[in-house]
Protein backbone atom coordinates (compact mmCIF):
# COMPACT_ATOMS: atom_id res chain seq x y z
CA UNK A 1 0.00 0.00 0.00
CA UNK A 2 3.02 2.37 0.62
CA UNK A 3 5.38 2.38 -2.45
CA UNK A 4 6.57 6.23 -2.83
CA UNK A 5 9.54 7.56 -1.42
CA UNK A 6 9.06 10.64 -0.86
CA UNK A 7 11.87 11.93 1.37
CA UNK A 8 15.01 10.07 2.44
CA UNK A 9 17.29 11.56 4.42
CA UNK A 10 20.07 10.66 7.22
CA UNK A 11 17.27 11.60 9.92
CA UNK A 12 15.17 9.30 8.31
CA UNK A 13 12.47 8.47 4.99
CA UNK A 14 8.88 8.45 4.03
CA UNK A 15 6.61 5.82 1.96
CA UNK A 16 3.56 7.85 0.33
CA UNK A 17 0.65 5.66 -0.63
CA UNK A 18 0.62 3.85 -3.52
CA UNK A 19 -1.72 5.68 -5.99
CA UNK A 20 -2.60 2.28 -7.54
CA UNK A 21 -3.74 0.44 -4.12
CA UNK A 22 -6.44 -1.25 -4.66
CA UNK A 23 -8.09 -0.41 -1.18
CA UNK A 24 -8.65 3.16 0.24
CA UNK A 25 -5.98 4.48 2.69
CA UNK A 26 -6.57 6.41 5.86
CA UNK A 27 -3.73 7.79 6.20
CA UNK A 28 -1.11 9.47 3.99
CA UNK A 29 1.79 7.54 4.54
CA UNK A 30 4.43 6.05 6.68
CA UNK A 31 7.23 8.17 7.95
CA UNK A 32 10.52 6.08 9.63
CA UNK A 33 12.75 7.92 11.34
CA UNK A 34 16.56 7.21 12.25
CA UNK A 35 17.33 7.13 16.05
CA UNK A 36 20.71 7.40 17.25
CA UNK A 37 19.88 4.59 19.66
CA UNK A 38 17.73 3.43 21.93
CA UNK A 39 18.18 6.43 24.46
CA UNK A 40 16.47 8.38 21.69
CA UNK A 41 14.05 6.04 20.62
CA UNK A 42 12.55 5.94 24.00
CA UNK A 43 12.62 9.42 24.37
CA UNK A 44 10.56 9.96 21.31
CA UNK A 45 8.09 7.08 22.46
CA UNK A 46 7.40 8.39 25.99
CA UNK A 47 6.34 11.38 23.98
CA UNK A 48 3.98 9.95 21.71
CA UNK A 49 6.02 10.80 18.78
CA UNK A 50 6.10 7.07 17.40
CA UNK A 51 3.19 5.09 16.27
CA UNK A 52 4.92 1.79 16.34
CA UNK A 53 8.60 1.07 17.21
CA UNK A 54 11.04 -2.08 17.53
CA UNK A 55 13.07 -1.15 20.59
CA UNK A 56 14.24 -2.17 23.96
CA UNK A 57 12.53 -0.10 26.67
CA UNK A 58 13.37 -0.64 30.27
CA UNK A 59 10.44 -1.63 32.52
CA UNK A 60 8.09 -0.89 29.48
CA UNK A 61 4.79 -1.11 31.32
CA UNK A 62 5.87 1.85 33.84
CA UNK A 63 8.00 3.87 31.56
CA UNK A 64 6.35 3.71 28.31
CA UNK A 65 1.95 1.88 29.14
CA UNK A 66 2.14 4.03 32.47
CA UNK A 67 1.89 7.28 30.53
CA UNK A 68 -0.85 6.40 28.09
CA UNK A 69 -2.50 3.03 29.49
CA UNK A 70 -5.08 3.17 26.87
CA UNK A 71 -3.24 3.57 24.00
CA UNK A 72 0.47 2.92 25.03
CA UNK A 73 1.40 -0.96 24.58
CA UNK A 74 4.15 -3.11 25.22
CA UNK A 75 4.62 -6.34 23.67
CA UNK A 76 7.67 -8.95 24.01
CA UNK A 77 6.60 -12.27 22.90
CA UNK A 78 10.15 -14.29 22.47
CA UNK A 79 10.67 -16.05 19.25
CA UNK A 80 14.10 -16.90 18.04
CA UNK A 81 17.76 -16.72 19.86
CA UNK A 82 20.06 -14.19 20.16
CA UNK A 83 23.70 -16.28 19.76
CA UNK A 84 27.42 -15.50 20.14
CA UNK A 85 28.97 -15.79 16.88
CA UNK A 86 33.03 -16.39 16.18
CA UNK A 87 34.17 -16.42 13.10
CA UNK A 88 34.80 -19.74 12.91
CA UNK A 89 37.68 -19.96 10.26
CA UNK A 90 40.07 -18.35 12.24
CA UNK A 91 42.10 -19.93 15.22
CA UNK A 92 41.74 -20.38 17.98
CA UNK A 93 37.72 -19.47 17.57
CA UNK A 94 37.75 -22.41 14.63
CA UNK A 95 37.88 -24.94 17.46
CA UNK A 96 34.80 -26.26 19.14
CA UNK A 97 36.40 -26.82 22.43
CA UNK A 98 37.29 -23.01 22.60
CA UNK A 99 33.40 -22.36 21.92
CA UNK A 100 32.17 -24.70 24.24
CA UNK A 101 34.11 -23.20 27.16
CA UNK A 102 33.23 -19.67 26.08
CA UNK A 103 29.43 -21.39 26.62
CA UNK A 104 29.98 -22.51 29.87
CA UNK A 105 31.43 -18.88 30.75
CA UNK A 106 28.24 -16.97 30.10
CA UNK A 107 26.31 -16.44 33.11
CA UNK A 108 22.69 -15.76 31.16
CA UNK A 109 20.92 -14.97 34.09
CA UNK A 110 22.54 -11.94 33.95
CA UNK A 111 22.21 -10.68 30.58
CA UNK A 112 18.88 -11.78 30.68
CA UNK A 113 17.84 -9.92 33.94
CA UNK A 114 20.31 -7.18 33.57
CA UNK A 115 20.92 -6.29 29.89
CA UNK A 116 17.35 -7.32 28.89
CA UNK A 117 15.73 -6.29 31.99
CA UNK A 118 13.73 -9.65 31.90
CA UNK A 119 12.42 -9.52 28.72
CA UNK A 120 14.94 -12.18 27.00
CA UNK A 121 15.19 -15.62 29.29
CA UNK A 122 18.21 -17.94 28.92
CA UNK A 123 18.46 -20.23 25.71
CA UNK A 124 19.89 -23.82 26.27
CA UNK A 125 22.69 -24.58 23.45
CA UNK A 126 20.49 -25.60 20.94
CA UNK A 127 17.41 -23.32 21.39
CA UNK A 128 14.89 -25.92 20.12
CA UNK A 129 13.29 -26.78 22.75
CA UNK A 130 11.16 -23.77 23.48
CA UNK A 131 10.87 -22.74 19.84
CA UNK A 132 9.94 -26.06 18.47
CA UNK A 133 9.30 -28.16 21.39
CA UNK A 134 7.38 -30.96 18.71
CA UNK A 135 10.94 -31.13 16.99
CA UNK A 136 13.28 -31.29 20.14
CA UNK A 137 15.12 -34.77 19.99
CA UNK A 138 14.45 -35.97 23.47
CA UNK A 139 17.56 -37.56 23.76
CA UNK A 140 19.30 -34.52 23.52
CA UNK A 141 17.42 -32.14 25.98
CA UNK A 142 19.66 -32.49 29.20
CA UNK A 143 22.94 -31.83 27.21
CA UNK A 144 21.61 -28.65 25.86
CA UNK A 145 20.69 -27.48 29.14
CA UNK A 146 23.63 -28.42 30.77
CA UNK A 147 25.78 -27.05 27.86
CA UNK A 148 24.34 -23.46 28.29
CA UNK A 149 24.44 -24.14 32.07
CA UNK A 150 26.58 -21.05 34.11
CA UNK A 151 29.47 -23.63 35.09
CA UNK A 152 33.30 -21.29 35.19
CA UNK A 153 35.23 -24.56 36.53
CA UNK A 154 33.50 -26.33 33.78
CA UNK A 155 34.52 -24.33 31.49
CA UNK A 156 38.03 -24.07 32.11
CA UNK A 157 38.48 -27.69 31.95
CA UNK A 158 36.82 -28.13 28.83
CA UNK A 159 39.95 -25.78 27.77
CA UNK A 160 42.30 -27.44 29.28
CA UNK A 161 41.69 -31.15 28.02
CA UNK A 162 41.63 -29.84 24.82
CA UNK A 163 45.33 -28.56 25.38
CA UNK A 164 44.72 -24.94 26.06
CA UNK A 165 46.71 -23.72 29.51
CA UNK A 166 46.71 -21.14 31.73
CA UNK A 167 49.90 -18.73 32.91
CA UNK A 168 49.80 -16.69 35.65
CA UNK A 169 45.83 -16.41 35.30
CA UNK A 170 45.64 -16.20 31.43
CA UNK A 171 44.50 -19.04 28.87
CA UNK A 172 46.71 -19.31 26.18
CA UNK A 173 45.79 -21.06 23.11
CA UNK A 174 47.29 -25.02 22.02
CA UNK A 175 49.61 -22.93 20.16
CA UNK A 176 50.92 -21.05 23.25
CA UNK A 177 49.44 -17.86 22.19
CA UNK A 178 46.96 -15.84 24.82
CA UNK A 179 43.47 -15.80 24.09
CA UNK A 180 42.20 -12.81 23.74
CA UNK A 181 38.49 -11.43 21.43
CA UNK A 182 36.53 -8.55 20.86
CA UNK A 183 33.31 -8.23 20.90
CA UNK A 184 31.57 -5.93 19.01
CA UNK A 185 28.28 -3.94 19.23
CA UNK A 186 26.41 -1.19 18.04
CA UNK A 187 26.72 2.26 20.33
CA UNK A 188 23.30 3.01 21.77
CA UNK A 189 21.84 -0.32 21.18
CA UNK A 190 21.92 -0.45 25.23
CA UNK A 191 20.74 -3.94 26.52
CA UNK A 192 23.00 -5.29 23.96
CA UNK A 193 25.73 -2.66 25.16
CA UNK A 194 25.69 -4.40 28.99
CA UNK A 195 24.99 -7.75 27.38
CA UNK A 196 28.70 -7.90 26.17
CA UNK A 197 29.79 -5.96 29.13
CA UNK A 198 28.60 -8.85 31.17
CA UNK A 199 30.09 -11.44 28.80
CA UNK A 200 33.21 -9.24 28.90
CA UNK A 201 33.36 -9.90 32.87
CA UNK A 202 32.84 -13.55 32.40
CA UNK A 203 35.84 -14.05 30.25
CA UNK A 204 37.90 -12.08 32.41
CA UNK A 205 36.70 -14.35 35.36
CA UNK A 206 37.98 -17.31 33.20
CA UNK A 207 41.33 -15.88 32.16
CA UNK A 208 40.39 -14.36 28.45
CA UNK A 209 40.53 -10.78 27.73
CA UNK A 210 38.06 -9.95 26.30
CA UNK A 211 37.67 -6.37 24.84
CA UNK A 212 33.90 -4.51 23.91
CA UNK A 213 34.07 -2.52 20.89
CA UNK A 214 31.32 -0.12 20.54
CA UNK A 215 30.64 0.68 16.86
CA UNK A 216 28.34 3.05 14.56
CA UNK A 217 25.66 1.00 12.64
CA UNK A 218 26.64 0.94 9.48
CA UNK A 219 30.20 -0.12 10.98
CA UNK A 220 28.91 -2.84 12.54
CA UNK A 221 26.91 -4.28 9.80
CA UNK A 222 29.59 -3.63 7.31
CA UNK A 223 32.63 -5.37 9.25
CA UNK A 224 30.46 -8.15 11.43
CA UNK A 225 28.29 -9.53 7.94
CA UNK A 226 31.98 -9.20 6.28
CA UNK A 227 33.33 -11.05 8.83
CA UNK A 228 35.97 -8.78 9.14
CA UNK A 229 35.49 -7.01 12.76
CA UNK A 230 38.33 -7.13 15.15
CA UNK A 231 39.43 -9.60 17.09
CA UNK A 232 37.20 -12.57 15.95
CA UNK A 233 34.72 -10.66 14.73
CA UNK A 234 32.70 -11.60 18.16
CA UNK A 235 29.06 -10.57 18.20
CA UNK A 236 25.76 -10.55 18.94
CA UNK A 237 23.05 -11.67 16.44
CA UNK A 238 19.42 -13.03 15.68
CA UNK A 239 18.77 -16.37 14.01
CA UNK A 240 16.04 -17.68 11.75
CA UNK A 241 12.96 -18.25 13.28
CA UNK A 242 10.62 -20.24 10.88
CA UNK A 243 7.70 -22.84 11.65
CA UNK A 244 10.14 -25.55 11.93
CA UNK A 245 13.65 -25.71 12.78
CA UNK A 246 14.66 -26.00 8.94
CA UNK A 247 15.65 -22.49 7.90
CA UNK A 248 17.06 -21.94 11.28
CA UNK A 249 19.97 -24.71 10.83
CA UNK A 250 20.06 -23.88 7.19
CA UNK A 251 21.05 -20.88 8.01
CA UNK A 252 24.44 -21.34 9.89
CA UNK A 253 25.12 -24.84 8.99
CA UNK A 254 24.72 -25.53 5.29
CA UNK A 255 27.33 -25.08 2.79
CA UNK A 256 24.22 -23.64 0.37
CA UNK A 257 24.34 -20.26 3.18
CA UNK A 258 28.01 -20.08 3.03
CA UNK A 259 30.24 -16.98 2.24
CA UNK A 260 33.71 -16.13 2.36
CA UNK A 261 35.03 -14.15 4.46
CA UNK A 262 34.97 -10.32 2.73
CA UNK A 263 31.71 -11.06 1.35
CA UNK A 264 28.69 -9.83 2.86
CA UNK A 265 26.86 -13.05 4.57
CA UNK A 266 23.36 -11.70 4.91
CA UNK A 267 23.14 -11.39 0.71
CA UNK A 268 22.76 -14.73 1.10
CA UNK A 269 19.64 -14.08 2.92
CA UNK A 270 20.53 -16.43 5.55
CA UNK A 271 22.91 -15.80 8.71
CA UNK A 272 25.91 -17.82 8.63
CA UNK A 273 28.12 -15.22 10.30
CA UNK A 274 30.37 -17.35 11.87
CA UNK A 275 31.28 -19.05 8.43
CA UNK A 276 30.53 -22.64 9.81
CA UNK A 277 29.77 -25.47 7.11
CA UNK A 278 28.91 -29.16 7.75
CA UNK A 279 28.94 -31.91 4.82
CA UNK A 280 26.94 -33.89 6.72
CA UNK A 281 24.38 -30.91 8.08
CA UNK A 282 24.27 -29.94 4.99
CA UNK A 283 23.26 -33.06 3.00
CA UNK A 284 20.60 -34.11 5.98
CA UNK A 285 19.10 -30.44 5.10
CA UNK A 286 18.84 -31.28 1.59
CA UNK A 287 17.23 -34.62 2.08
CA UNK A 288 14.77 -33.26 4.56
CA UNK A 289 13.34 -30.72 1.59
CA UNK A 290 13.43 -33.89 -0.74
CA UNK A 291 10.88 -35.32 1.46
CA UNK A 292 7.32 -34.36 2.69
CA UNK A 293 6.69 -37.19 4.81
CA UNK A 294 7.21 -35.58 8.41
CA UNK A 295 8.15 -38.87 10.61
CA UNK A 296 11.51 -38.87 8.07
CA UNK A 297 11.70 -35.26 8.53
CA UNK A 298 12.55 -35.59 12.23
CA UNK A 299 14.29 -38.21 12.15
CA UNK A 300 16.69 -36.17 9.89
CA UNK A 301 16.22 -32.84 11.84
CA UNK A 302 17.36 -34.95 15.09
CA UNK A 303 20.42 -36.21 13.42
CA UNK A 304 21.32 -32.61 12.61
CA UNK A 305 20.73 -31.12 16.27
CA UNK A 306 22.87 -33.96 17.20
CA UNK A 307 25.48 -32.09 14.93
CA UNK A 308 25.03 -28.98 16.18
CA UNK A 309 25.85 -29.75 19.79
CA UNK A 310 28.85 -31.66 18.80
CA UNK A 311 30.00 -28.88 16.86
CA UNK A 312 28.45 -26.03 18.36
CA UNK A 313 28.68 -23.47 15.69
CA UNK A 314 28.11 -20.83 17.42
CA UNK A 315 26.67 -20.35 20.91
CA UNK A 316 22.40 -19.32 21.93
CA UNK A 317 22.68 -17.06 25.10
CA UNK A 318 18.98 -15.82 25.07
CA UNK A 319 15.81 -16.31 23.22
CA UNK A 320 14.83 -12.80 21.38
CA UNK A 321 12.30 -10.46 22.19
CA UNK A 322 9.94 -9.31 18.99
CA UNK A 323 10.80 -6.15 19.37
Amino acid sequence: PFTEVTNFTPQGFTLAKNPYYWQTMHFDGIHVPAMAGNDAALLANSQGQLDQTGNFIPNCQKVYEGKNPGKFHCDYTTVGAIGLFFNNTQYPYSLTAFRKGVSYAIDRQQVYKLAEYGYEPPADSLRVAAAWPNWMDSSLVAQAKEMATYNPAKAQSTFTAAGFTYKGGRLYDPKGTQVTFTLSVINGWSDWDLAMQIIAKNMKAIGIEAKVNLMTQPQWFDEVYKGTAPGGNAHLHWVTTTDTPYDYFFGFMSQESYAPIGTNASLTGQTNYERYVSPQATDLLKQYRQTSDTATQHKLMNQVEAIFLKDLPLIPVVYSADW
